[in-house]
């Protein structure tokens, strides 16, 4: 679950402050502090590659294309959906589907603080152990000056996994810190770091199993470039690891928006 973990996460990223271009939550850990504005819709599309110990290619996983939906259904309001589709040992499965909503609390558009909170909600999926699951996540970005912003996410994300044998109650806290930097225009970069502490208890189908905890630390950092066609089609590469370099991953994205307001 590590891995499915690690993925859902990945989709859900940092915005930039950009008015009146396209503003994605693709490709890193961190989501921004801004919504989409009025009828502004917004598809990002995901392709990804994880690699683990030993990395020779024996011990992979990919991220299908998954797409985030996000709608503006107000100024600070956006509704949102998010499926994922996982390739692990060449087994196929949608392994999960949230939805939700984006609230803005503080400063939208050119304002140099903004602050948001995110609400999903995941529905059971046929072929996968998440039976239920919802996470909370406080965003928060800051552009301290004309091309560098900083931004923050501390979140919740809880898991009910089934299997033959054992229920487990995941229970995962994590926060993120990330660092912006615009090239050019239309071409930035950031680089973050990510911890997150995953609480799981152990419930065995058998009653001469006794329940069982765990706690794990996780540490990761990634990097990427964003790279704008024009106002309403964006192009995105990351590569990152966790810190004790058992895992490497490599995402590819694209995203487009489309404005439904009048002219």
């Amino acid at each position: 679950m590590k891995k499915i973990t690690l993925f859902l996460l990945l989709t859900i990223t940092v915005q930039f402050s950009f008015a009146q271009t396209i503003n994605t939550e693709s490709p890193s850990f961190s989501a921004g502090g801004m919504t989409l504005q009025k009828n502004i819709f917004q598809m990002e599309t995901n392709f990804g590659v994880n690699f683990y110990i030993p990395f020779d290619g024996s011990n992979q996983s990919y991220l299908l294309p998954t797409t985030l939906l996000r709608y503006g259904i107000t100024d600070r309001i956006e509704i949102r959906a998010n499926p994922t589709m996982i390739s692990y040992n060449d087994v196929y499965s949608l392994t999960s589907f949230l939805v939700g909503a984006k609230f803005n609390l503080i400063g939208q558009k050119e304002e140099k603080i903004q602050l948001s909170v995110i609400a999903n909600y995941g529905f059971p999926m046929t072929r996968s152990s998440i039976h239920f699951e919802a996470n909370t996540i406080l965003t928060f970005n800051y552009d301290f000056a004309k091309k560098h912003s900083l931004g923050a996410n501390l979140g919740y994300h809880f898991q009910d996994l089934r299997s033959v044998t054992t229920k487990t109650y995941s229970n995962d806290f994590f926060a993120t810190l990330i660092y912006n930097y615009q090239i050019f225009e239309n071409l930035s970069c950031f680089i973050e770091g990510k911890w997150n502490a995953d609480l799981r208890y152990y419930t065995p189908n058998f009653a001469n199993i006794p329940p069982s905890n765990n706690t794990s630390h996780n540490y990761y950092w990634d990097a990427g470039l964003l790279f704008k066609i024009n106002n309403k089609i964006q192009i995105d590469y990351v590569y990152g690891m966790d810190f004790d370099n058992s895992t490497r991953f490599h995402m590819l994205g694209l995203h487009f928006m489309l404005d439904f307001n009048k002219k």
